[in-house]
């Protein structure tokens, strides 16, 4: 049997997530006549990256990640060609050696913000508990903080692993450039492949604790 098709691949809290109207930005048109967009990926992922918040151009909705650099999950995961492949998550994604059923991708926000700009307190706060509950339900062994904004809502700036707990189980998480960082050349692929050898090595030591299969 194909293991990408026995894998469950979904979201979580999709239904909460449409009908939260915790923040004025719930009302924004975008947000209404598109939809807002949950996490998506393996249900049994052993790494969820998190982004900041979907992108507010309405060409760039509809999956997880929208904007061309976030795209490439399902590119990969559906074996379609419908959408762009060249950006750096996919190098960077090619480059780890897992499975791509093993992955996640969520943002902090699940709506978009007026021309993109940055959340307010208020809106993490009210979305916090979405994400809360999809580290919880998938437990995964690694959560990748894109971007400085999300490291530091998520309380951590290093570029190393950290160990945290949450509802009794522990995980580690990493922080790395955003895609976007790259792509206007602010920074060198290179940032990602050294990002990916550490990611490997980290998962050879799970594998051989016999937490990855």
């Amino acid at each position: 049997m194909n293991s990408k098709m026995s894998m469950p691949i979904g979201y979580i809290c999709y239904h909460e997530i449409q009908e939260c109207r915790k923040c004025a930005i719930a009302n924004l048109p975008i947000n209404i006549s598109h939809g807002k967009i949950p996490g998506s990926g393996g249900m049994h992922a052993k790494i969820v990256f998190v982004g900041q918040q979907p992108g507010g151009k309405l060409q760039s909705r509809g999956n997880v990640y929208s904007g061309a650099p976030f795209r490439v999950f399902f590119n990969e995961l559906l074996n379609t060609d419908q959408l762009p492949i060249q950006w750096p998550l996919k190098k960077l994604i090619d480059m780890i050696e897992l499975e791509k059923h093993y992955l996640y991708f969520t943002n902090v926000l699940k709506c978009s913000t007026e021309n993109d700009r940055l959340p307010t307190e208020e809106e993490v706060l009210n979305c916090s508990c979405f994400l809360r509950k999809e580290i919880i339900s998938i437990k995964p062994l690694l959560l990748i903080a894109l971007g400085s904004f999300v490291a530091e809502i998520l309380g951590f700036r290093s570029t190393h692993f950290e160990e945290r707990k949450l509802e009794g189980f522990y995980f580690h998480v990493l922080h790395t450039y955003h895609p976007s960082y790259i792509m206007r050349g602010s920074g060198d692929i290179k940032i990602y492949e050294q990002l990916a050898k550490k990611v490997n090595e980290f998962l050879k030591d799970k594998k051989d604790q016999n937490c990855i299969s």
